[in-house]
C-alpha cells in the first residue's frame, strides 16, 4: 500500500513548491516511475491531488503505467465558511486517485466507506489530537484507505509523510508495518513525538 500526499504546488509554503507546472508534473513522473518497480503484484496507491492539476495527474498516471480504478473526492465542510470568495464557488475539495492491481480489503458490512466521494473534516488545532501539519489529512479518511488498501501484515509506505498522519492510521488500524519518509526536518520532530519513535537518517 502507498499513501502519497506529495507537495500541490499551489502554495506558498516553501515545501510545497516545486516549479513551475511542467516541472511539476515532471517531477511527478519521475518519483511514480521510481516508484513502481517497487510494488508488489496486489499494489493499491492513493494519490492525494489539487483540483487544479486533477486532469493532468490522472494524465502522468497513465503515461506511468499505473492502473487507475478509482477517481475519489474527500469533501470537507470546515475551514470554509467566511471565506470572502466572491468570483467564483468555494472549493472545498481535494481529488484522491485510487491505482491498484487487485482487490480491496473491503469489509463484510456495507457503510458509506464504499462511497467515492467521502466526507471527513479537515483537522484543526482544536480537533482531538490537534494539527500537526499546516496541510493535514483526516486521520478517519487514512485509516479507510489503509485497511481498504491493505490486509494485517503488509507494509504501507508514505512517501511524503508530513505530520504522521498515515503512521497514525496505521496504529488505528493495527497489524500494519508502516514506512514513513518526510524530508523536513521540523515534521520529522512532529512525527517522533506523535507516534513516539525515532527517525533514522535525521541526525
Amino acid at each position: 500500500l502507498v499513501i502519497a500526499d506529495p507537495p500541490y504546488n499551489v502554495t506558498d509554503h516553501p515545501w510545497d513548491k516545486v516549479g513551475t507546472e511542467r516541472e511539476y508534473l515532471f517531477w511527478t513522473a519521475t518519483w511514480l516511475e521510481a516508484l513502481r518497480p517497487k510494488l508488489a503484484d496486489g499494489y493499491h496507491l492513493f494519490l492525494f491531488c489539487d483540483p487544479a492539476y486533477a486532469a493532468r495527474m490522472e494524465a502522468v498516471l497513465e503515461a506511468t503505467r499505473y492502473e487507475l480504478r478509482s477517481r475519489m473526492i474527500w469533501e470537507y465542510r470546515n475551514l470554509v465558511k467566511g471565506r470572502d470568495v466572491r468570483d467564483r464557488f468555494i472549493t472545498n475539495w481535494q481529488m484522491l486517485f485510487h491505482c491498484g492491481a487487485g482487490p480491496l480489503n473491503l469489509p463484510d458490512e456495507w457503510d458509506d466507506r464504499r462511497f467515492a466521494v467521502q466526507n471527513h473534516a479537515r483537522p484543526q488545532s482544536n480537533f482531538d489530537g490537534g494539527s500537526h501539519h499546516p496541510t493535514p489529512k483526516p486521520v478517519s479518511l487514512l485509516r479507510t484507505l489503509v485497511e481498504f488498501g491493505s490486509r494485517p501484515g503488509d507494509v504501507a509506505f508514505d512517501p511524503f509523510a508530513g505530520g504522521g498522519s498515515t503512521g497514525a492510521a496505521c496504529v488505528e488500524a493495527g497489524d500494519r508495518r508502516c514506512v514513513l519518509v518526510e524530508r523536513e526536518a521540523t515534521f520529522c520532530r512532529a512525527i517522533e513525538a506523535r507516534l513516539g519513535v525515532t527517525a533514522r537518517g535525521l541526525r
